[in-house]
């Protein structure tokens, strides 16, 4: 991982890739990579990546990994039985 003290991601880019930041993520976005994919690719972190993208105007695919977590987690959160994941969404009643 790259320190983002160290040398700006614009310059590291430019002498690893040999062309602005601008043009490369904009390459990424037309390969439609997500943002996961281009962190793996260019050695930062992702919101590292976010934040370029932004200051470039640059749109790249949503990060897969969320909504796989999410659509696991569904059968659980609304099972009839009382699990981890569904104890703070139900009724408590006194007996």
């Amino acid at each position: 991982m790259a320190n983002q003290y160290a040398d700006s991601f614009v310059v590291k880019v430019q002498k690893r890739f040999g062309k602005p930041a601008g043009e490369l993520l904009v390459e990424l976005s037309i390969k439609k990579m997500s943002y996961n994919e281009a962190a793996k690719y260019l050695g930062y972190k992702v919101t590292t990546i976010r934040k370029y993208c932004h200051r470039y105007n640059v749109v790249l695919n949503p990060s897969v990994d969320r909504i796989e977590v999410e659509a696991a987690l569904c059968p659980m959160f609304y099972s009839k039985e009382i699990n981890k994941f569904n104890i703070l969404s139900r009724k408590w009643r006194h007996k």
